[in-house]
């Protein structure tokens, strides 16, 4: 078994409604969960991974590490506009299957 460096670049955060299909730190598509519809216009496509916040009480906690299960996600599209989802439920690999949908830059 292979024990270097996680060499996968796609991985998918999934929250209550949505799935973010990400490439390294870049939103590559978002899902919607309930219809499985693919939605290559939401405001996060190509958007990128900025960090992850926790709402706790009457705070948020920044997430210095790899985003995880609790954690909202925050994304920049290259306007003045930050883009906080909902908690993560998971955070797992993309399928292959997933991955061959992907749209081509």
């Amino acid at each position: 078994m292979y024990s270097g460096p996680e060499r996968r670049k796609h991985k998918v955060f999934v929250t209550r409604q949505s799935e973010y299909h990400l490439r390294d730190r870049e939103v590559i598509v978002v899902r919607h969960r309930r219809t499985g519809i693919w939605l290559k216009s939401h405001e996060a496509v190509k958007g990128f991974l900025s960090g992850s916040i926790r709402f706790c009480a009457q705070a948020l906690i920044p997430n210095l590490g790899k985003p995880r299960a609790g954690d909202s996600l925050c994304f920049t599209n290259g306007s003045q506009m930050e883009i906080i989802t909902s908690p993560l439920l998971q955070v797992r690999r993309a399928t292959k299957d997933e991955a061959a949908l992907y749209p081509v830059h």
